[in-house]
């Protein structure tokens, strides 16, 4: 496995804020010849959290190479809304999915494979972050069920059309959106995944790690020297969001002075979940945390929010698997 694969280090040296020269989704399609290349004509995408102000760019991004987009979101109609701006001729279709909710999630799954046999890749971009202390109808703590168990779910439910693509394309592609807020905490086995006393830090901290260790054991069991399918977790950088609606606008603000020149367009966030789908050099890289589109490494001390790099504990291994495990017997799903 290659050590590092950066193509945009240099674009990343000097940052001056949003809309700088770092690239953006559609820039990352541009560059590799998507937007003109009609090979992707006959793929789908699927792109959770398809309203959200990353998501929508990375479905304008994926829309471009002329792939049939599926834009999955809790308001069908805002997601349509969205889909008729896009440009090219891409067809779209908007599946209503509310994470929160695992029959929706069936139910998603169910009318996305109703209508395509074969999935090349999603985009598992939906998430909350900063909740107040909540529970969802299915019993579980909120972040952890949107941010990952939902996609969990979702993702084996269309697992065959996945592997499907894959057998006709040899590469079909799961990509997870992180957030360097992983570092906030590891996965808590010891209380069962249960955050007590609450604190929503810790709270999206665990969900966005479980992420990580989902992109690798994926990657594992369907991926590697002998699979087609690979997955990737990713941070999209700092971006200013519906999902900071839950701060104290007095720490948003601090946050813009303090890392101003650091954060990134809506556009630029969805960048490394588009570089990820789509670029020939991210096929090796299957199982790993990428950000500014390429690899990463451990961050160093003295990090702030902003500072690249990953918490070790998501490079353990044993996590990952014992997470999988434990999520099959959580969904009461059969193992694969």
């Amino acid at each position: 496995m290659p050590t590092h694969v950066r193509p945009y280090a240099a674009d990343h040296a000097v940052t001056l804020g949003p809309d700088d020269t770092r690239p953006t989704a559609m820039k990352i399609v541009r560059d590799l010849g998507f937007n003109t290349d009609k090979s992707s004509s006959n793929r789908v995408y699927i792109v959770t959290g398809a309203t959200s102000v990353i998501g929508r760019e990375t479905a304008r991004a994926l829309a471009a190479t002329g792939a049939t987009i599926v834009l999955c979101a809790r308001d069908v109609s805002a997601a349509e809304a969205i889909s008729a701006t896009f440009n090219g001729n891409s067809q779209t279709k908007a599946v209503h999915l509310d994470l929160s909710n695992l029959a929706s999630v069936r139910s998603a799954a169910d009318e996305i494979l109703a209508r395509y046999s074969r999935v090349d890749g999603v985009v598992c971009n939906a998430g909350v972050m900063m909740e107040p202390e909540a529970t969802t109808m299915d019993g579980h703590e909120l972040h952890f069920q949107v941010n990952y168990l939902g996609h969990w779910l979702l993702l084996h439910l269309l697992r065959r059309a996945l592997l499907n693509a894959a057998s006709i394309t040899n590469d079909a592609r799961v990509v997870l959106v992180s957030s360097a807020g992983h570092r906030y905490s590891p996965v808590l086995f010891d209380t069962h995944f249960a955050v007590s006393p609450y604190n929503a830090q810790i709270a999206y901290g665990q969900s966005k790690t479980a992420l990580v260790h989902l992109a690798a054991e994926m990657e594992a069991r369907f991926g590697g020297d002998a699979g087609c399918l690979h997955a990737y977790a990713v941070h999209p950088g700092g971006v200013t969001n519906g999902m900071m609606d839950r701060l104290d606008p007095q720490v948003v603000a601090a946050m813009i002075a303090a890392y101003g020149s650091r954060m990134k367009s809506p556009a630029q966030g969805a960048a490394t979940s588009v570089w990820a789908l789509l670029a020939p050099d991210a096929e090796r890289l299957g199982g790993r945390y990428l950000e500014d589109c390429g690899t990463s490494e451990p961050v160093a001390a003295g990090f702030d929010d902003l500072t690249p790099g990953y918490a070790l504990w998501a490079e353990d291994g044993a996590a990952a698997k014992t997470l999988w495990a434990d999520t099959v017997e959580l969904l009461g799903v059969a193992d694969v």
